[in-house]
């Protein structure tokens, strides 16, 4: 394949994690904020294992249980290092770096 080619397929690759990444943060923010509505309105609450709770209801108190758009961050926060922060780490001049350096063995 020549390299043109690989570069292509390589840019390819690197668009579609970032429409994934997009689709991960508009389905994130449309779920939280109808999750939103729904538990202060009508107390939606998910049980995800016995007395693991979610929900986004907010009182004066505070949060009832644990908030889903907190949770669901922490997730959001890993992707976006994942698709951003990683790449560049290890992007075209690391990998050119270590051919190099393969190579010269």
């Amino acid at each position: 394949m020549e390299l043109s080619k690989i570069k292509l397929l390589k840019a390819k690759q690197r668009v579609a994690e970032i429409r994934q990444f997009y689709k991960h943060v508009m389905t994130y923010l449309l779920f939280n904020f109808a999750f939103m509505y729904l538990g202060n309105f009508y107390g939606v609450k998910i049980r995800i294992y016995a007395d693991f709770i979610v929900s986004n209801k907010f009182t004066a108190d505070g949060f009832e249980y644990y908030p889903l758009w907190f949770i669901w961050g922490v997730f959001l926060i890993l992707d976006t290092i994942k698709v951003f922060v990683i790449p560049s780490f290890f992007g075209s001049r690391w990998e050119a770096k270590k051919i190099k350096e393969l190579t010269e063995k």
